[in-house]
């Protein structure tokens, strides 16, 4: 798959692609420099910096990042995508495994999830890294509410451990996770109200969740809370824009890799036919199975979600107007793909009943995803250029490779506002005297003479709550300018200015709550495991 849709010792130029390398890039800085936790990309928008770390979590980055500072940003780039590929199917029949008791089922549903046509244009195409990986630990997710509902529910916590794991991947899946989980919940309402000690494991594995996930959860809310962004006042995506004509729906659930009309420069967002064929089993399964009503039961959420894709949804009516935060309607894709690779491989467990059987089934999926690999790979290759993220110039007019920049404030006249600006510090009066201004490393420090009098500065640098700023050591106030940017209101006196990101209270205790959470539930695991065996013995 990675050399299909990534050969050489370059990338193709996906849609979010430098977006995510920059991440990487600025997290292998930070670790270089010795900035780690950094939560400001410096160097991004033309140097005013951008915090991309806050919206988009940078931990499981982080081995990758050491891993480009011994090679390069390419190959850890590609090693990311190959581990998490690799990680994606083992946990996939790790947790199939465990609910169904069954090899061919386990086998065959990883085969079909791991390489389900969606995730590799998430993967590739759309080369959304965040979305991506959540892909990854979705299946832990899943695996621990069905412990929790159906299971046993003293392994709450790896419900806790799934949707931690999604929430450092990719934010809005979470939230999406959660939505697809309270749907099951419903369903399943009955039946745990007659085990209400399984609710309250389940409250359990949302409170461990939250202290788990504080490294990131915590600062993200504090700076939500902070101010206002472009993403509330200035969307650049509306879900109607991106829903899909219901014809192109049934395309890309039989073809997928096959473009209408041969025009491989659309987007066309698919299922595949590995998941078409899971739908189509079904209809030859007559006899109840004890199973089958909550695999049936993810084949329709399965179903309502491509639909809500489609051009006539109501995206527009409450409930549903209140989701606009998650941009494309798509994205509950990742959902269908789970939920019809288990469909797959359990309607074609129940109808083939032989070893022989099911090794032919097994050989028809593989065969099918080769085929797709092969091809779609080689559109790739006609469709996307080469790319370098050391040789692309970053503008306003590729949004300095951050994607709309949708975190930056709503104070900020436009996007090009850091390319208008001239990149100086602006004063109110005319006789302060301002020398020496340099950046090195995050840290911002010019001299400054205001002579005798009060002063206001405007700095290029965005506005985010945490900014740090003093005068010969003494603090300054620092405040939000009109313009979005950090603004020292009032400054007197002569010396030299120090202003750097030294980040909140928050920020810095969150990720000892994460860690210590981390080693108290490590702890009491261990413990449970060796009561666990005395009593065996």
């Amino acid at each position: 798959m990675i050399y299909s849709f990534q050969p050489g010792s370059y990338l193709f130029l996906g849609h979010d692609i430098d977006f995510h390398v920059m991440r990487l890039k600025a997290l292998e800085e930070a670790l270089s420099d010795g900035r780690f936790p950094v939560y400001i990309d410096y160097e991004s928008v033309n140097g005013y910096g951008y915090p991309s770390k806050w919206f988009y979590p940078d931990i499981l980055l982080v081995p990758f990042a050491f891993l480009a500072k011994i090679t390069n940003l390419i190959f850890a780039y590609k090693s990311l995508l190959f581990i998490m590929s690799i990680l994606c199917g083992i946990l996939m029949y790790i947790s199939m495994k465990r609910m169904f008791k069954s090899f061919y089922i386990a086998a065959t549903s990883s085969l079909i999830y791991t390489f389900s046509f969606y995730r590799i244009q998430d993967l590739f195409e759309r080369s959304a890294l965040g979305e991506s990986l959540s892909f990854t630990f979705l299946p832990i997710a899943f695996l621990g509410f069905y412990e929790i509902i159906k299971g046993n529910y003293k392994r709450w916590y790896i419900l806790s451990i799934g949707m931690t794991l999604i929430i450092f991947s990719h934010v809005l899946s979470v939230f999406l996770t959660a939505i697809t989980l309270f749907l099951l919940l419903i369903f399943y309402l009955r039946s745990l109200l007659k085990e209400t000690i399984r609710i309250k494991y389940l409250f359990y594995s949302v409170i461990l969740t939250i202290v788990l996930s504080a490294y990131f959860l915590f600062p993200l809310i504090e700076q939500l809370n902070s101010n206002l962004f472009y993403y509330n006042t200035h969307p650049l995506f509306y879900l109607k824009t991106f829903t899909v004509d219901p014809i192109m729906i049934l395309w890309g659930m039989t073809a997928g890799n096959i473009y209408p009309n041969q025009d491989k420069n659309i987007f066309l967002v698919s299922m595949g036919l590995t998941m078409g064929m899971a739908l189509v089993l079904r209809l030859f399964i007559k006899s109840k199975y004890i199973k089958i009503k909550g695999v049936d039961l993810g084949v329709c959420i399965g179903l309502l979600y491509i639909l809500a894709s489609a051009k006539f949804f109501p995206w527009d009516i409450f409930p549903f107007s209140k989701l606009e935060i998650i941009r494309f309607p798509w994205r509950l894709y990742e959902f269908a793909c789970y939920f019809f690779s288990i469909a797959g491989a359990y309607y074609s467990y129940i109808l083939f009943k032989t070893f022989t059987s099911r090794c032919l089934v097994f050989s028809f999926y593989f065969i099918t995803i080769v085929f797709v690999l092969y091809n779609e790979g080689n559109t790739a290759r006609n469709k996307f250029e080469e790319y370098n993220p050391l040789t692309i110039e970053r503008n306003s007019d590729n949004v300095y490779g951050q994607g709309a920049l949708e975190y930056i404030s709503s104070k900020v006249p436009s996007i090009k506002y850091p390319e208008q600006r001239e990149k100086k510090v602006k004063n109110l009066h005319a006789s302060t005297q301002i020398s020496e201004y340099n950046i090195n490393k995050g840290i911002t420090q010019f001299e400054i003479n205001t002579l005798n009098k009060t002063d206001a500065l405007e700095l290029p640098l965005f506005y985010y709550k945490g900014y740090h700023a003093d005068l010969n050591g003494v603090n300054l106030k620092v405040s939000e300018s009109k313009n979005g940017l950090l603004e020292i209101p009032q400054i007197k006196g002569q010396g030299r200015v120090k202003i750097q990101y030294s980040g909140t209270l928050i920020q810095k205790l969150s990720p000892y709550i994460s860690v210590l959470s981390f080693v108290i539930l490590l702890i009491c695991l261990i413990k449970n495991n060796r009561k666990e065996n005395n009593e065996i013995y």
